[in-house]
């Protein structure tokens, strides 16, 4: 499951998970999960876009700042993007948090030999 929130920024402090407390961990924006989410939260706005149109959708333009963090068995992505909304001139800089749930494997490996095979 995927959750994504897309946020225009206001002002400096407006990120709505500022004041949290876990550790955030910056990464390099050319990161192929992090343009993956940065992707998928502008395809997710767009869809809901579609549906909603008081909402506008969006045109990628770049990705300015990336934190990232585990909590509670996910990744969650800080994005800052800049993106075009409709028809505008100018991009705007939107809040995107994208919250990626992390899958675990189990695999056993036994040998064929110690198994009497």
């Amino acid at each position: 499951m995927i959750l994504v929130i897309l946020v225009p920024i206001r002002g400096k402090n407006d990120h709505p998970f500022e004041k949290s407390q876990q550790i955030k961990t910056a990464v390099d924006l050319k990161d192929p999960d992090i343009m993956m989410a940065t992707y998928f939260a502008i395809w997710e706005h767009n869809k809901i876009a579609a549906k909603n149109k008081q909402l506008k959708p969006l045109t990628f333009v770049s990705l300015s700042k990336a934190d990232k963090r585990l909590v509670r068995g996910m990744i969650v992505y800080d994005l800052v993007i800049t993106a075009k909304d409709g028809g505008a001139a100018e991009p705007k800089n939107y809040n995107g948090v994208v919250w990626w749930y992390i899958f675990s494997n189990r695999m056993i490996f036994k040998s064929l030999v110690e198994a009497g095979k």
